[in-house]
């Protein structure tokens, strides 16, 4: 397998690749729970792509969305862009921002630039990867309640 090299090293350190070893996966019934607790789930999504959409248009961009799109925007002269929103900056949300953004780039076509949003605390070996395999990383905190996106990212866009 040949890893493609990120600002001239390699997304995994050298060292990490001599130690790859196999371990067998996990076969077998899991322990079972109950969860005792009710839960309520607070949408953070939804505030974070409408500011998105907002800082877009006004800054000349046309936007929509389409079902499972979570926003694409266009602007004369520019690339496409298409995004895909993360309220979490864990593995599993950049496996799935990924997988998306490729998916919904083809459905879209025209090859977009693809745009992860992702929370600030997203670890920088995230971007690297994320930036390696061609998805350009935007990110966003929270004050007062309200999505912050980051304005020199969001400037390069």
């Amino acid at each position: 397998m040949k890893l493609r090299r990120h600002r001239s090293s390699s997304v995994l350190p050298r060292d990490r690749l001599r130690a790859l070893k196999y371990t067998p996966e996990f076969t077998g019934k899991k322990a079972p729970y109950s969860i005792k607790n009710e839960i309520e789930a607070e949408a953070d999504h939804g505030p974070v792509v409408d500011e998105l959409e907002r800082q877009l248009r006004s800054r000349g961009f046309q936007t929509g969305n389409l079902g499972v799109v979570d926003l694409y925007a266009t602007k004369r002269g520019k690339r496409a862009l298409v995004f895909e929103v993360k309220t979490s900056d864990d593995l599993g949300s950049c496996y799935t921002a990924t997988g998306q953004l490729f998916f919904n780039s083809v459905r879209l076509g025209g090859n977009p630039k693809k745009v992860g949003v992702f929370p600030t605390t997203i670890s920088k070996t995230s971007r690297n990867i994320l930036s390696s395999i061609g998805v350009s990383c935007l990110t966003y905190r929270w004050r007062n309640g309200r999505p912050l996106l980051d304005p020199p990212s969001l400037s390069r866009l």
